[in-house]
C-alpha cells in the first residue's frame, strides 16, 4: 500500500506488555509473540472464533456496552510514536496494512463525546437509540444482530476532545484499527520491531531469523 500522506503510516503497530512490570516481562513476551507467530486477543480466541461482551443496557459512550475480545493497532508514524508509548509500552511489531486488513484489521469509528447535532449532544443520540436497540434485539434475526454487534458496535470508540493529546483518555491520538480474531504471521511478515536500544543484542540473538527494521527507543 502506498503512501503518499505523512499523518498515517503504510505500517500498523502492535504494542505489548501495559499491564506487566517491567522492561524485562515485556521484552520476553515481544520474543514469544514472534516466536510463536501469533498475536491473541484477550481471551486467545482462534480464526473464526469471535467474542463481545454486549451490555447495551450501559450507555454505549462510556465504551462499555460492547466490549469485543480484540488485538489492537495504531496507525502512527514512527516519528509520532511517543505519546502512545507513554500510554502502552516502549516494545511492539509492526506489519504492513497490506498484510494485516486481510487478516480483519480495520479502524475504529471515533465519536467526540460532546459533539452537538440538531442542538443534542451525540453520546446521547447513540446512547438513547442503543438502549431502542436493545428492546428490539430479541425480535431481529441472529444474523442481523450479530452484524450490529460484531461489525458495528465493537468498533466504536467515544473520546474526550476536550483533553489534551497525551492525555489517556483522548483515544483519538491512538489512531486505533481493531480485529476480532488473532493475528498469525511469520517472522518475515514483520516489517518492522520497535523496543530500547539496550536489548537490540539480545534480540539478534533470541530471533536470529529477523532480518528486517528495528526502532530503539
Amino acid at each position: 500500500m502506498s503512501k503518499t500522506q505523512n499523518y498515517v503510516s503504510s505500517e500498523l503497530t502492535h504494542f505489548v506488555g501495559r499491564s506487566l512490570e517491567n522492561d524485562e516481562e515485556r521484552y520476553n513476551l515481544l520474543v514469544d509473540i514472534v516466536k510463536t507467530g501469533i498475536i491473541r486477543t484477550r481471551n486467545g480466541n482462534g480464526k473464526g472464533a469471535v467474542m463481545t461482551l454486549s451490555r447495551p443496557s450501559i450507555d454505549i459512550s462510556t465504551n462499555e456496552a460492547f466490549t469485543p475480545d480484540m488485538v489492537c493497532f495504531c496507525d502512527i508514524p514512527i516519528n509520532d510514536f511517543e505519546i502512545h508509548m507513554r500510554k502502552y509500552s516502549r516494545f511492539g511489531l509492526s506489519f504492513s496494512k497490506d498484510f494485516l486488513i486481510p487478516q480483519g484489521m480495520r479502524p475504529v469509528y471515533y465519536v467526540p463525546n460532546n459533539s452537538i447535532r440538531s442542538k443534542k449532544n451525540i453520546s446521547d443520540i447513540f446512547n438513547e437509540n442503543i438502549k431502542k436497540y436493545a428492546h428490539l434485539e430479541k425480535g431481529l434475526p441472529f444474523d442481523v444482530r450479530g452484524f450490529f454487534i460484531f461489525e458495528v458496535f465493537s468498533f466504536i470508540k467515544f473520546f474526550d476532545a476536550e483533553k489534551a493529546e497525551d492525555d489517556p483518555d483522548n483515544f483519538y491520538m491512538e489512531r486505533e484499527w481493531r480485529g476480532l480474531e488473532r493475528i498469525e504471521f511469520n517472522v518475515h511478515d514483520i516489517t518492522r520491531i520497535v523496543l530500547p536500544s539496550r536489548y537490540i543484542k539480545r534480540l539478534f540473538q533470541d530471533i536470529p531469523d529477523y532480518n528486517s527494521h528495528i526502532l530503539t527507543v
